[in-house]
């Protein structure tokens, strides 16, 4: 599969969350653009963790398992 797809499927997987948290800050006063500044910050943690996860697949499933936890 190629990179792009998987880029496009994750980026379209975020617009309901990031709607969601622009959905709750924005009615309670927050400024638009600081409430698109928290959608990108929400998301960060994925982009931080793409780089390990494919260096080290071995240990895939022990992180997919934590993820879970949540």
């Amino acid at each position: 599969m190629p990179y792009g797809t998987i880029v496009l499927a994750i980026a379209i997987h975020n617009i309901p969350e990031e709607l969601a948290i622009s959905l709750v800050l924005v009615p309670r006063g927050v400024e638009v653009r600081s409430a698109g500044f928290w959608c990108v910050f929400s998301s960060l943690p994925q982009s931080l963790m793409d780089a390990p996860a494919f260096l080290f697949e071995p240990f895939l499933p022990v992180g997919l398992g934590f993820a879970g936890e949540q």
